[in-house]
């Protein structure tokens, strides 16, 4: 059964710029060859909340497609053998969510999410003075 799934990939923040476009190309590449690609939101580099690797950043693409589940192992299994990856994470998308990369606010810009993130702390504040 083809569903729809979102991949997000950290990669190590120190590689170069050609390096990195040659990474995202090539799960790029494989997606649109073996499942229903849709987009690639690239997040950008961005510092890591703890070291991974001794690695203190991170670049950031979210890769959105639709395929059948068997194809995740294979991808995430080209994954653990890629040093050039310090993370991924995949995710069954809810069908009837569309996501749009170009509307999300997520390029390269986190403020979206600390505002998301200060206003449920301030729901819960509120909930506790009551």
């Amino acid at each position: 059964m083809i569903r729809p799934y979102e991949t997000m990939v950290v990669y190590d923040g120190t590689l170069g710029e050609d390096s990195l476009k040659k990474e995202q190309k090539a799960v790029e590449d494989f997606l649109r060859e073996k499942s229903e690609f849709e987009a690639v939101d690239v997040w950008g580099k961005r510092d890591l909340a703890y070291e991974i690797n001794k690695k203190r950043s991170g670049y950031y693409c979210l890769f959105l497609y639709k395929s059948e589940g068997g194809l995740i192992a294979e991808m995430e299994a080209d994954f653990r053998l890629n040093a050039s990856i310090l993370r991924f994470l995949t995710v069954r998308r809810d069908p009837n969510k569309i996501i749009d990369p170009q509307k999300s606010g997520r390029s390269g810009d986190a403020s979206g999410e600390k505002n998301e993130r200060d206003n449920r702390k301030n729901e819960r504040d509120n909930q506790k003075e009551e």
